[in-house]
């Protein structure tokens, strides 16, 4: 084996960075023609505006999940659902929509794009922590929700064991608006809502 100083002067030899002057290095491409490029052919431009389209679709995607998670909370219980929103009580969303920010810029209109992908990313945030409170609103509900749908189980089973059902053409009268076409389900609700 060999002594403490040659190891050492090993270990320094290995350490030590080959000198390379300011010259030799040269900065990215798209760096270096930085402020140089036409509106159209900026590639950060193209790029944002490209982040901008998918988040926009995005955008429309979380306020459908919304709405078609706001469907499966009963009526009775949307009051209370619009004060927890109305109030902020919001879960964190770190939703990115998969863009990344670039503070990279090469053209004039590079910082008008980025602020915009930043808006529709902030906008995209803030409809999936809606959609969070939603799902999380639903899940503490759902003790209430299924001893809501017993009870109205138990009324419709009261009515038929009461006689109280009319038969005509071979359906029963108490089946609920679930099994009504959607206009008729429209009408039934508005004048008979749970």
């Amino acid at each position: 084996m060999g002594s403490a100083e040659s190891v050492a002067s090993a270990m320094s030899s290995c350490v030590q960075l080959p000198s390379i002057s300011h010259e030799d290095v040269r900065p990215p491409w798209a760096l270096a023609q930085a402020d140089k490029f036409e509106y159209e052919d900026c590639p950060f431009c193209r790029m944002r505006r490209s982040h901008c389209s998918w988040l926009q679709t995005e955008i429309k995607r979380l306020k459908s999940e919304a709405a078609a998670v706001q469907t499966t909370i009963p009526p009775i219980f949307l009051p209370e659902l619009m004060q927890q929103l109305e109030a902020g009580r919001l879960p964190p969303s770190g939703y990115t929509g998969g863009v990344d920010d670039i503070i990279a810029r090469s053209c004039p209109r590079c910082e008008e794009w980025r602020q915009e992908v930043l808006d529709l990313q902030e906008e995209a945030r803030e409809l999936d922590a809606q959609c969070k409170a939603r799902i999380e609103f639903r899940s503490g509900q759902a003790r209430n929700v299924e001893d809501l749908l017993i009870a109205k189980r138990r009324i419709e089973a009261k009515l038929l064991s009461a006689g109280g059902a009319a038969v005509d053409d071979g359906k029963l009268s108490v089946i609920t608006r679930v099994n009504l076409a959607d206009e008729d389900a429209l009408l039934t609700a508005a004048k008979h809502p749970l």
